[in-house]
């Protein structure tokens, strides 16, 4: 009986355990913070389980959700740092009011080389000038990072 759970999980790509474990994590986070889950990550999430393929990309619309209970940003980042989830590249983030301790747990995140982040999109964030002062103090230590835009239209 062990020997056919070692052989099980064995066929399991170290990705998909992870990605169960971040998804669980952020599950359990969303309860216990009285947020939302985000639609896209829990669909694509379930897709890239099913398909064997790890999840690579965060899209975050707060555009159309509903304000109860709100879609909190800081759950998912909280949840990726904590289960060590290093395989998310691109992050796009569109209508989100973020506050200047989401831009900090962004900023942290993505400063640390064992998250490999390669596109940063906030769009329409509400980001003022001192917010934008933290995230560009980071950029230079950020190896992978080729693709950003910052951009808040009124």
């Amino acid at each position: 009986m062990n020997s056919r759970r070692k052989k099980n999980r064995k066929e399991i790509p170290k990705e998909i355990i992870e990605l169960k474990k971040f998804l669980h994590a952020y599950e359990k986070l969303c309860i216990c913070s009285n947020s939302q889950v985000n639609p896209w990550i829990k669909e694509n999430a379930k897709r890239c389980i099913e398909k064997h393929e790890a999840l690579t990309k965060i899209i975050l619309d707060f555009s159309h959700l509903s304000d109860t209970p709100p879609v909190l940003f800081a759950t998912i980042i909280t949840s990726l740092r904590q289960t060590r989830y290093k395989y998310i590249k691109h992050i796009y983030v569109w209508n989100y009011p973020m506050s200047y301790e989401n831009v900090a747990m962004l900023a942290n995140y993505i400063e640390n080389p064992a998250y490999k982040t390669y596109t940063l999109h906030l769009m329409d964030c509400l980001l003022t000038s001192h917010f934008l002062e933290r995230v560009t103090r980071v950029i230079p230590s950020c190896k992978f990072l080729s693709d950003i835009c910052l951009d808040y239209n009124e």
